[in-house]
C-alpha cells in the first residue's frame, strides 16, 4: 500500500478524534493510483497542520522561558560575586571554626549576600582561591541536605568566571552529572563524611535553574 493511503487512513483518524464535522469523507482511489479528497479533508490537514505549528510554538516558548534567566546571567555577571571564606586545600571550616578530622577541602567556600543581605554559602569548583577575595561565579547546581548538628542546608555549587581559576568548565547541570558526574560524585562523598559517618542525610541535588531562584531569594 503506498505511503499517501497510510498518511489518509492516520489523517482521517486523527479528524475523527478531534473533530465534530458530520460531512467528513474521503475518496480511494487505490487501483487507478487517484486520490480525491473532499472539501473537509483540506480542512482536516489544515486543522492537524494549525495543531502541530501551535505545539511546536508552545515547546519553543517554554524551552525559551525556561533559558531566558540563564542567559541574562552573561549579563548580570557582575551582581553575582562571592567572598571566600575557605580556600580549597584547607583543613580549617572558619564558618564552623573548627578543624576537619577529614580529607581538605576539595572545594573553595564562599558567602554571597542576596536580597536583604540574606547570606548564601556556595562551593566553588576551581583553583585554591585566597581567603577574603571577591570573584565572580556562574552558578550551575544547588545541593540540598540535612546536617545532624546545623539542620538543613541549601548550598549553590558553582565555577569562578575567571577563566585563570577554572579547573573544570561546567556550564550547566546537564554537563556537571554527565561530563562531570565524577566530580559530583568527591562533593557528595565529601559533604557525607567530612564531619563523620551519619552527620549529613537527604542529599539532593537541583539544576542551575533552582540554583538561581535560592540566589535571588
Amino acid at each position: 500500500m503506498p505511503l499517501l493511503v497510510y498518511f489518509l487512513v492516520i489523517n482521517a483518524f486523527v479528524y475523527i478524534m478531534f473533530s465534530n464535522y458530520s460531512n467528513f469523507n474521503i475518496k480511494l482511489f487505490v487501483y487507478g493510483q487517484k486520490y480525491a479528497f473532499m472539501s473537509s479533508n483540506i480542512r482536516c490537514i489544515s486543522k492537524i497542520a494549525g495543531l502541530i505549528v501551535i505545539f511546536i510554538l508552545l515547546i519553543g516558548t517554554f524551552s525559551s522561558c525556561k533559558n531566558s534567566r540563564i542567559s541574562k546571567l552573561s549579563e548580570r555577571e557582575s551582581k553575582y560575586v562571592v567572598n571566600i571564606e575557605t580556600s580549597a586545600g584547607d583543613d580549617i571550616d572558619y564558618a564552623q571554626n573548627d578543624t576537619l578530622n577529614f580529607m581538605a577541602f576539595p572545594m573553595n567556600v564562599g558567602v554571597f549576600k542576596g536580597n536583604k543581605n540574606r547570606e548564601k554559602k556556595v562551593f566553588i569548583i576551581g583553583k585554591s582561591i585566597k581567603k577574603g577575595e571577591k570573584i565572580g561565579f556562574k552558578p550551575f547546581a544547588l545541593v540540598q541536605y540535612e546536617d545532624r548538628d546545623l539542620g538543613e542546608l541549601t548550598i549553590v555549587i558553582a565555577r569562578p568566571l575567571d577563566s585563570g581559576l577554572v579547573t573544570a568548565k561546567i556550564d550547566s547541570y546537564f554537563e556537571f552529572i554527565s561530563a562531570f558526574y565524577g566530580v559530583q560524585q568527591v562533593l557528595e562523598t565529601w559533604i557525607k563524611n567530612s564531619k563523620g559517618y551519619g552527620s549529613v542525610s537527604n542529599i539532593t541535588w537541583e539544576n542551575e535553574i533552582k540554583a538561581l531562584d535560592f540566589l535571588e531569594m
